[in-house]
């Protein structure tokens, strides 16, 4: 017999061709997509585009690029800064304070913002309060800016002015190596020494007696710790948080006294 008739090749669709590059219209009503699968394929993310665009220029009207307006020494900030364009409008008040920090200004260890933040606060420093006290200066600036770097600056300028002992309060004592590393990037000489060496406690008693120079560095949980009841004063009314003592008024109010206590005993200074 005769062999059975090969089998046809079997028959495959045509390939489908390849999708048309979608179309992108933007007028008044807003952005429009259309492709071969239908209208409106794309359009969440072409619209998350425009949002972070209208968010860009929301931010634009909210922000403006800060430099220091009345301080001009240092060089520039390496990272791009801004401030709330209300603060923008805030004229600063006029610098008068004369810094003993030209080494670590002229070699960008302190850049104009940061130096501009020292010259302001030794200048607060040296307004005495009708109360007798020292004036405080309130340092608010977010990340990227050095804020270690600018209390590092703060404490040099206090040594060059011929003081010798610095009180540095954190929350956790993990942060006293960024503090030695902030004092060590700003390549003054010589150096400030820190205590407690390494992962050395405080010692007990008399800590004016015990550091006589130098940076005397603890917590906030240190600086309460053994303090009694805080009385109020008389006609003035404590209001703890958190229903009851242990809320951030009585905190605040602790570490006040604790503080107070250290500059009667001639703590750190």
């Amino acid at each position: 017999g005769k062999p059975p008739p090969a089998s046809p090749p079997p028959q495959h669709p045509p390939p489908r061709p390849a999708p048309a590059p979608a179309a992108v219209a933007v007028g008044s009503g807003g952005v429009n997509v259309k492709d071969d699968f239908g209208e409106g394929m794309g359009r969440s993310a072409i619209n998350a585009a425009a949002n972070d665009d209208a968010n860009l220029e929301a931010s634009a009207e909210l922000y403006a690029v800060y430099q220091p307006r009345k301080v001009k020494d240092g060089k520039p900030h390496p990272d791009p800064i801004v401030e709330t364009t209300t603060l923008a409008r805030t004229d600063p008040p006029d610098p008068k304070y004369r810094h003993h920090l030209q080494d670590a200004v002229g070699s960008g260890a302190l850049s104009s913002l940061q130096i501009e933040t020292v010259i302001y606060a030794c200048q607060r420093h040296g307004v005495t309060l009708d109360t007798g006290h020292r004036a405080g200066f309130f340092l608010g600036d977010g990340a990227g800016v050095g804020k270690g770097r600018q209390v590092g600056g703060m404490i040099y300028e206090h040594y060059r002015c011929g003081g010798r002992r610095v009180l540095w309060v954190s929350v956790s004592n993990d942060l006293k190596w960024d503090a030695e590393r902030d004092l060590s990037d700003l390549g003054i000489a010589p150096s400030i020494p820190i205590y407690p060496k390494e992962t050395g406690a405080l010692p007990k008693g008399d800590l004016a007696a015990k550091y006589t120079e130098g940076v005397l560095f603890c917590t906030y949980s240190l600086l309460v710790s053994g303090c009694g009841k805080v009385e109020a004063p008389k006609g003035v009314k404590l209001f703890r948080g958190g229903g009851g003592p242990g809320g951030a008024e009585a905190r605040a109010e602790k570490a006040a006294a604790a503080g107070r206590a250290a500059a009667r005993a001639g703590g750190p200074q």
